[in-house]
C-alpha cells in the first residue's frame, strides 16, 4: 500500500477513535450529570416534606396548648367579664385552628398516603376542640345544662385526643421521610351500606332541628356538608341522635362521612345500630 494511503488511513482511524472517545465523554457526563439532578431533587423534595411536617406539628401544638389553657379556664366558673376575656382568647386561637388547616392542606399536597389520615385526624381533633369551648360560651356556666356537660366531656376528650393524633402523626412522618418508596395505604374501606328509610327519616328530623329549617328543606341525594353544618351543629347532630335514638356515635362522626350524602349516612345509621343490638 502506498505510504500516503497509509498515512491517510492512520489518521481517519486516529480521528474516528478521539471523536469515539469524545462521545463517550460526553455521554458519561450527561448520565452524571442527570443522576446528581435527581439526587439534588430527591433532597429538595425531602426537605420540603420535612418543613412541611414540622409546620404542621407545630402548628398542632400551637392550637393544642392554647385550648388546653382556655379549656383549663372554662372549668372554673366565672362571672360575665371573665367569660368575655375568655371569648376573645377564643376568637384569637381561630388563627392557630387555621394554621392547623392550612398546614394539612399542604401535608396532602405533599404526601406520601401514609401520613393522611394522621393529618387529618389533627385537623379534626383540633377543630372538634375549638367547637367545644365555642359552644361551652353559649352556656352560663360549666355546671349547667346537659349540653355543657357533654361538651366539657368533648373538650376533655380532645385534649387528650389531639396529643395522641400528634404522636401519630409525627410517627407517620418518620415512616414517609426514611421509606418515601413504600406506599402504606390502609385497608380500603367497605361500600357504604345503603340507605334504611327508618335512619333516613331520624337523620333528615335531626338535621332539620339542627338546622332550623324545614324537613322537606332536606335533600337527602345532597352531601351532609352541602346543607350549610358548621362545625358546632355537627356536634349538636350528635347529641341529637344520642339523645332521641339511643346512637353512640362520637363527637367526632360527623367529620368523617362530611361529604357522603344524607342517604349514604343513613345507611352508616343502620349499620351502626345493628352492631349495637
Amino acid at each position: 500500500m502506498d505510504s500516503a494511503w497509509v498515512a491517510v488511513v492512520g489518521t481517519a482511524v486516529g480521528s474516528l477513535g478521539a471523536t469515539g472517545a469524545a462521545l463517550v465523554a460526553a455521554r458519561s457526563g450527561r448520565q452524571q450529570a442527570s443522576v446528581e439532578a435527581a439526587s439534588q431533587q430527591q433532597q429538595w423534595r425531602r426537605q420540603l416534606r420535612r418543613d412541611t411536617y414540622g409546620g404542621l406539628l407545630n402548628a398542632g401544638a400551637a392550637a393544642r396548648d392554647e385550648l388546653g389553657s382556655l379549656f383549663a379556664d372554662f372549668q372554673r366558673q366565672h362571672p360575665a367579664s371573665e367569660r368575655e376575656h375568655l371569648a376573645t382568647r377564643l376568637e384569637a386561637a381561630k388563627a392557630l385552628v387555621n394554621a392547623v388547616r392550612l398546614a394539612t392542606a399542604t401535608a396532602f399536597v405533599e404526601g406520601p398516603s401514609v401520613i393522611l389520615e394522621p393529618a387529618r385526624r389533627v385537623e379534626n381533633g383540633i377543630v372538634l376542640f375549638q367547637t367545644a369551648l365555642a359552644a361551652l360560651l353559649t352556656q352560663p356556666t360549666a355546671a349547667e345544662g346537659q349540653g355543657a356537660a357533654g361538651y366539657l366531656k368533648i373538650a376533655r376528650e380532645q385534649r387528650e385526643g389531639v396529643r395522641k393524633a400528634l404522636r401519630d402523626f409525627a410517627s407517620a412522618a418518620r415512616i414517609a421521610l426514611d421509606g418515601e418508596d413504600v406506599v402504606q395505604d390502609g385497608p380500603v374501606e367497605p361500600e357504604p351500606p345503603e340507605e334504611s328509610a327508618e335512619e333516613l327519616s331520624w337523620l333528615c328530623a335531626a338535621m332539620a332541628s339542627v338546622l332550623c329549617v324545614a324537613e322537606e328543606d332536606i335533600d337527602p341525594d345532597d352531601t351532609v356538608s352541602a346543607h350549610g353544618l358548621d362545625s358546632v351543629m355537627a356536634v349538636g347532630l350528635v347529641h341529637h341522635l344520642g339523645r332521641e335514638h339511643g346512637l353512640d356515635l362520637g363527637a367526632a362522626w360527623f367529620f368523617e362521612v362530611w361529604d357522603q350524602t344524607v342517604r349514604q349516612v343513613s345507611g352508616r345509621l343502620a349499620a351502626i345500630r345493628v352492631a349495637d343490638t
